[in-house]
């Protein structure tokens, strides 16, 4: 029996892409604490030497950086997919009978479901326009993005 390659390539390559937009999202979401880490008032509480974490930064590490770096899930919901994709092209690339590639499809199926059904409520949360530019306004402060000098 010949063997195939191609699924395994091809599956390979999407999970290296899907690593790749986990690894930006992880980068684009610890942003804000760039600098202050390891020597922020958290760790040196009672010393008051090194810089101080920025809100956006203590934001950051209390999960809550919806406001700060909005598109750090949509990355994450494309490596979600990219994975479900990965999964089901494997599947459908061995060769198994019909009813063990049904079965095998299912987690690949679900991890799709959820990566749309992700994306379907980042659309819905979208914000309109003048949000959008505070978002990107408090970004551009948090990151020195903007800085005049």
């Amino acid at each position: 029996m010949k063997d195939q390659r191609w699924p395994w390539l091809v599956t390979a390559g999407l999970m290296l892409a899907a690593a790749a937009a986990t690894g930006r999202s992880t980068y684009l979401y610890w942003l804000p604490c760039r600098g202050s880490m390891l020597r922020g008032s958290v760790i040196n509480y009672y010393v008051e030497v090194g810089r101080k974490f920025s809100p956006a930064c203590e934001q950051a590490m209390d999960g809550d950086i919806a406001l700060v770096v909005p598109w750090t899930s949509g990355l994450n919901l494309v490596a979600m997919a990219l994975l479900g994709v990965a999964w089901l092209t494997l599947v459908v690339g061995l060769r198994w009978r019909w009813r063990t590639r049904a079965v095998a499809a299912l987690p690949g199926l679900a991890t799709l479901a959820v990566a749309v059904a992700g994306v379907f409520q980042e659309v819905a949360d979208l914000p309109d326009a003048d949000e959008l530019m505070t978002y990107v306004d408090r970004w551009g402060v948090h990151t020195s993005c903007f800085d005049d000098e």
